[in-house]
Parts: structure tokens; C-alpha cells; sequence
């Protein structure tokens, strides 16, 4: 293997990790947000068994939503490609890097939640 495969490699494994990571933090704070706003109307207005089978594709379809939002929002953020870009430019792989990357991408993510929910709204 050329030492650019490796470095592919390396980046490749860098990256799948990260993106794990962020969808622990991102998409577990997504998925509790959900559940917190809801519950009752799951409760209230899909009662038994048939009623639940019913408001989970809701609320995949909303998780589904609101990921894309962000994720176009994150996108769409040259600061935070900047940011990144600088920390990738030291071409460190290790877990500490993931974990700084994954933290700012996580923070962004917390900052443009409510950027995401008026978008949606107008």
C-alpha cells in the first residue's frame, strides 16, 4: 500500500468515526427532542398498539426532516467549512482531532437548530 493509500485509508476511517460520533450527539439530541415535544400528541391522538405503529413513521419522517435541515444548514456554514478545514489541514487522525472536530460540528449543529425550525416555519 502507497503511502497515500494509506493516508486515504486513514482519512476514510477518520471520517466514518466522526460521522458516527456526530450522529450519537446530534441525532440522540434530535431524537429527545422529538420525544419531548411528542409525547402527549402520540398519547392523545393515536391510541393502542395501531396509533403507535402510526406515529413512529412520523416521527422517523420528522427525524428525517430536521437532519436534513441542519445538515443543509451545516453545509452552508463557511466558517464552520473553514474550521474544519483547519483542523483536517494538520492531517491528524487521531481520536483527540475527531473529538475537537466532532465538538464544533456538534456545537454549529446546537447553534442552527433554531435557525432550522424558522426556515421550516416561513
Amino acid at each position: 500500500m502507497s503511502a497515500n493509500e494509506a493516508h486515504l485509508a486513514s482519512y476514510s476511517a477518520f471520517e466514518r468515526a466522526a460521522n458516527d460520533d456526530l450522529e450519537r450527539s446530534v441525532g440522540g439530541a434530535i431524537e429527545r427532542t422529538l420525544a419531548q415535544a411528542l409525547p402527549s400528541f402520540e398519547q392523545h391522538n393515536t391510541p393502542g398498539q395501531a396509533g403507535a405503529q402510526r406515529a413512529a413513521p412520523l416521527r422517523e419522517r420528522l427525524a428525517a426532516s430536521v437532519r436534513a435541515d441542519l445538515e443543509k444548514a451545516l453545509q452552508g456554514d463557511r466558517q464552520l467549512g473553514e474550521q474544519v478545514a483547519q483542523m483536517l489541514a494538520a492531517r491528524r487522525f487521531d481520536n483527540d482531532s475527531r473529538a475537537q472536530i466532532v465538538r464544533v460540528i456538534a456545537e454549529r449543529a446546537q447553534q442552527a437548530r433554531p435557525r432550522c425550525r424558522q426556515a421550516r416555519a416561513k
